[in-house]
């Protein structure tokens, strides 16, 4: 299942990079739901799908965006006909400058045709514990801090939602 949709994946950030909103519209389903900055978007059909794809993809390419790579992708399987996706991309210019740094997470159905049903685009991409940190910290360390921090913005989170 990993190597499936690690393929999948692969050729969705192709098809991203030239820009073709119809192929990438075609690895979603409709209605989708997308989250970006943590405020959902709901396209209710496929039209709806590619404008959206098309004008986030004129944003990269306005930024210089020329590639998207697979830096590292974690998969949750759910069962035999759904899956969790989470992708660090590296998107970079043409010369190879790193443009952009972030995850999205992918919820996908399949398993005879994986197909994309929703997308949260992380709002921040912590540096990898196992390799920053506090000096002398082991990767242990980093995890539980990371862990109480999202603990800590957690609470935060719903002391102001009262």
């Amino acid at each position: 299942m990993s190597a499936e949709i690690g393929a999948l994946l692969g050729r969705y950030a192709e098809a991203y990079m030239a820009g073709d909103a119809t192929a990438v519209a075609d690895m979603y389903e409709a209605p989708f739901l997308a989250v970006r900055g943590g405020e959902p978007i709901y396209l209710a059909d496929r039209p709806a799908v590619v404008e959206h794809l098309a004008g986030l993809m004129a944003a990269y390419r306005n930024a210089g965006a020329a590639v998207a790579d697979i830096a590292a992708i974690e998969v949750l399987e759910q069962g035999d006909s759904a899956a969790l996706a989470t992708v660090r991309w590296h998107v970079r210019s043409a010369a190879g400058a790193l443009i952009r740094d972030f995850r999205t997470s992918y919820q996908l159905v399949g398993p005879d045709l994986w197909r994309i049903v929703s997308y949260v685009n992380h709002d921040t991409v912590r540096p990898d514990p196992r390799r920053s940190g506090a000096p002398g910290e082991t990767s242990d360390d980093a995890r539980k801090r990371s862990r109480e921090e999202e603990a800590e913005a957690d609470a935060r989170r719903q002391g102001t939602e009262r």
